[in-house]
Parts: C-alpha cells; sequence; structure tokens
C-alpha cells in the first residue's frame, strides 16, 4: 500500500512538472511571435524603395540585417532628368527600428507579388512615413569638398568638348569647355553643383543660337570654370537635360596643335567684307606684316577658316589651314559672309604656300590690284544705285 501511494505521488509530480513546462514553453513563444522580433527571419530578402520631394530612401532586408541608402533626388520637383546623389549608406542598428520596419514589411509585403516595392507618400500612412523618414541621417565626411563659381566667357575654352583641370594657388580649377563653334551665340553656364561626400556633380546649362540671329562670324570656343579647395574623389559634369557627359580631355602627343614659330603669330578668324576673293594676301597693318586668308564670298554664315599650322625653313613659309563648312540641319546667318583668318609674319616670305588640309589644295596670291578693282566696283555700284 505504501508503494502504491509513493507511485502515485511521484506520477502526480510528473504531470504537475509536465503543465507547468508546457505552459512557460508555449507563452514564451506565443510572447515572441507577437513582439514580432526578426528572430525568427529566415532567408528573407525584401527591398522598399520610397520617394518624397526631397530624397529617395532604399531599404532593403537581409533575413536579420536591415541595410538603409538615401540619394537626394535633386531636379524632381522641375519633372526633368533627375539626378540621384548619394547622401548616406548604413546598416541599421538599433533594435526598436528594426522591429518597426519588420513589422511595416510584414503589412507592406502581404499582398504583394514580388519582393520588391517602389511607393511614395500617396501610398503610405503618416506613421509609415514617419518611420522611413526618421531613417534618414548624412554622412559625415572628414574633409567635405568646398567649391567656387567661376568666371565664363565665349573665347578661352578648348576646341574639344570636355573639361581640363589645374592647381592654381591651392585651388583645382576645372575649366569646362563646349567645344570650338564656327559662330558666336554660344554660351555654357553652371547651373546647379551637387556634392555628396566627396563626389561632386556639376549640371551645365548650354546656350545656342536663334534661328536667324545675327552672330559673330568667328570661332569661338565657350567656356565655364569652377574651383574646389580640394580633388573631388569624383566629379560628373553633364547638360541640363542630360544628353551630354562631360569627359576630361587629355592631349595626345599625335593630336596636331596650331604651332607658332618665333616670330610669327596666328590672329585668328573673322569675317571681312574687303575680302571677297578665295585666295591669299600680304598687307602692312600699323608696321606689322600681315597675311589674310579668304576663303572668298559665301552666302550664309557658318563657315571659317582655321590656321592649324606654320612651317619655316629659311625664307620659305608653308601654312596649313582646315576650311570650316555649315553641316546640314546647322542654324546659320542667312546673309553673305567673307570668312578670313590672319597671321603675323616675321617678314615677307621668299616663297609662301597656304594649303587647306581639307580640300587638300592650295590657295593662290590676291594680287592687289584685284582687290582695288573690286573696291571701286563697289563703290560705283553703290553710287549708282544712290542716283549719284
Amino acid at each position: 500500500m505504501q508503494k502504491t501511494n509513493t507511485f502515485l505521488y511521484l506520477l502526480f509530480a510528473i504531470i504537475i512538472i509536465a503543465f507547468v513546462g508546457t505552459t512557460i514553453y508555449v507563452k514564451y513563444h506565443k510572447g515572441n511571435s507577437s513582439n514580432k522580433t526578426h528572430d525568427r527571419v529566415e532567408e528573407i530578402k525584401r527591398k522598399l524603395e520610397y520617394t518624397n520631394s526631397k530624397n529617395q530612401y532604399i531599404i532593403e532586408q537581409e533575413d536579420k540585417n536591415f541595410y538603409v541608402t538615401i540619394y537626394a533626388n535633386t531636379n524632381c520637383a522641375e519633372e526633368t532628368n533627375c539626378v540621384n546623389n548619394k547622401i548616406n549608406e548604413y546598416k541599421v542598428t538599433d533594435e526598436q527600428q528594426k522591429n518597426d520596419l519588420y513589422e511595416m514589411f510584414d503589412k507592406l509585403f502581404e499582398k504583394a507579388k514580388e519582393n520588391k516595392l517602389s511607393l511614395t507618400q500617396d501610398d503610405l500612412n503618416l506613421d509609415q512615413i514617419t518611420l522611413i523618414e526618421s531613417l534618414y541621417k548624412e554622412e559625415e565626411i572628414a574633409d567635405p569638398v568646398e567649391y567656387t563659381i567661376g568666371r565664363t566667357g565665349s573665347n578661352g575654352g578648348n576646341s574639344k568638348t570636355g573639361y581640363t583641370y589645374e592647381l592654381v594657388d591651392d585651388k583645382y580649377v576645372f575649366t569646362i569647355s563646349m567645344g570650338e563653334k564656327s559662330t558666336g551665340g554660344y554660351a555654357i553656364n553652371i547651373q546647379k553643383v551637387i556634392v555628396t561626400g566627396g563626389e561632386v556633380t556639376v549640371i551645365v546649362k548650354e546656350t545656342t543660337p536663334a534661328p536667324n540671329s545675327m552672330t559673330t562670324q568667328a570661332f569661338t570656343t565657350p567656356f565655364a570654370q569652377i574651383s574646389f579647395n580640394r580633388m573631388p574623389n569624383k566629379i560628373t559634369i553633364v547638360n541640363a537635360e542630360g544628353t551630354i557627359n562631360y569627359q576630361e580631355i587629355k592631349n595626345t602627343p599625335t593630336e596636331e596643335e596650331p604651332k607658332e614659330p618665333a616670330g610669327y603669330r596666328i590672329i585668328g578668324s573673322s569675317n571681312d567684307s574687303n575680302y571677297k576673293t578665295k585666295g591669299y594676301i600680304i598687307n602692312n597693318e600699323n608696321g606689322k606684316t600681315i597675311l589674310t586668308i579668304a576663303m572668298g564670298e559665301r552666302n550664309t554664315g557658318g563657315y571659317a577658316i582655321k590656321v592649324n599650322n606654320i612651317k619655316v625653313n629659311g625664307d620659305s613659309v608653308t601654312i596649313t589651314i582646315e576650311e570650316i563648312t555649315p553641316g546640314r540641319g546647322d542654324t546659320v546667318t542667312q546673309a553673305f559672309t567673307y570668312p578670313i583668318a590672319k597671321v603675323e609674319l616675321e617678314k615677307v616670305p621668299t616663297k609662301l604656300t597656304v594649303i587647306s588640309k581639307t580640300t587638300n589644295t592650295t590657295y593662290q596670291e590676291i594680287k592687289k590690284w584685284e582687290t582695288n578693282l573690286i573696291f571701286y566696283f563697289s563703290l560705283l555700284t553703290s553710287l549708282y544705285i544712290l542716283g549719284w
């Protein structure tokens, strides 16, 4: 009888212990489930993109972790080409934020067929918006990039489209060039500068001459300058439309640059109605020996002459030029033009050769009597029209 009682007491104790253990186990796991902790996450990868008027947030969940990347939406307010610039990228370490993000992800992805959502303020409630925007924080930069917008001009840039830079007085000066243009009326200006950590984006605005506008009939090289206190880790230069990405201009030894021997100087290109005949002529202008190379009369703008090279061999001089003509669809002045280029010579050479590398032809000398004849003919024609 005593053995039977002992057995019953032992069986009762086992039942009590099993009941208490089961209750604690169920309560513990049920409590964890209601708290939505991220400990239960297994092999989950979800991505949420949220955009407001100022920034874009990309929140990625990988198993137990959340990663946040924040970009600045620079031009989205104008509904033009948006240029995204990274503000920060980090891993969420705050436990409360993790739990809140997990709960929000569960609700948002509950009916989603994919593990990626792109949302705006219209798609979320106030609590969800507040949670996402609370993740905003800027990256701390030890050595921030500072900039100063410099001068602009119609001449002084590179003949190629792109940028160059040089160190001037401890400042990195960038010159952004629009490239060589055959007429005036072109311009480039810095519209916006975005600094993201050590990276810089420069947005430029390009101006072109209006149809039938009166412009300078000469080569121009528009440019704009910007300087930095230190060299950016990365620089991106684009036009406002996003169609041109300016690259660094690097000269190579094979590139042909205008050469000016001692005593010779390339003055430049212009338009002069006194030179209606194709060829060249040497005149004395203010005590200097000036060579004028004329392309002859043209019925529109867009034409020009560019001096590429000067070679001197004793008393013989050879000048290589390039003839520029308007391309199809170019906006040009609808009027007669008279493109010329001028070169200052050390003296009148015994032999002078002017060669066009464009057409592989040689320019002939214009006799002074031909110039005088054209001048007097034009004068008489004008007098006749006036009825004199």
